[in-house]
């Protein structure tokens, strides 16, 4: 079950879409949050999407290695005090970032990919074993009902989201202490301020929100 936190914040969501009188959702999108949900609890929020063509060039391993971010460091660090580290890709794409930490870790980590659509290749590392779990839905619409140590999204969830202050904190109160949320999105931060992005977190102590190139970076305390 959802933290009491997450719970609040997708009520939060579903208010906000019932208060709009016009929808802008593409039939494709709303076909497919449904088709994915059986017992109809998620709603789908996401419409036409911007001109993704320019997002493909500038890739994750980019993004971290200009803000000097060595996934690697981080978690071998954690493995000291955890014997598996539990990662969430959002947006995952290919899941060709979590499949290269997985082959690298193996049982040490442990993969989950998010992902709205379907992707051939991201299905078949999970075949494989690369990817642990694949869930098909917006990030939005996405209840998270376990912790992560570490969350990334690059050009491709939180990015293509209607609604990024939700996403936000759905994703970070579903950090575990001492967790940390890697977001890059250069035009969905400068269409939003990081103020607006994270207003329904930022007056809880157990975050610190940090600007970075590209992106921001959300620690989660080390508090439970």
């Amino acid at each position: 079950m959802p933290n009491k936190n997450i719970a609040k914040i997708h009520a939060l969501l579903k208010k906000r879409l019932q208060e709009k009188s016009e929808r802008i959702f593409t039939k494709k999108i709303l076909q497919l949050g449904y088709d994915n949900d059986s017992n109809k609890r998620y709603i789908t929020t996401r419409g036409q999407s911007k001109n993704r063509s320019s997002y493909f060039k500038y890739d994750m391993r980019t993004f971290l290695k200009q803000n000097e971010i060595r996934v690697n460091d981080i978690i071998n660090n954690k493995l000291k005090s955890h014997s598996c580290v539990s990662i969430l890709d959002v947006g995952a794409g290919e899941g060709n970032f979590l499949s290269d930490l997985k082959q690298k870790y193996k049982e040490k980590l442990y993969t989950h990919a998010l992902i709205l659509g379907s992707f051939s290749e991201l299905e078949q590392k999970q075949k494989s074993g690369s990817i642990d779990k694949i869930t098909k839905r917006s990030v939005e619409n996405f209840i998270p009902e376990t912790k992560y140590d570490l969350i990334f999204s690059y050009f491709g969830g939180i990015d293509y989201t209607a609604h990024p202050d939700i996403a936000i904190a759905k994703l970070a109160y579903s950090l575990s202490p001492k967790g940390m949320l890697f977001i890059s999105g250069e035009d969905m931060i400068s269409d939003f301020t990081i103020k607006d992005m994270t207003k329904y977190i930022s007056k809880d102590p157990i975050f610190i929100v940090k600007r970075i190139a590209h992106g921001i970076i959300i620690y989660r305390r080390a508090v439970k």
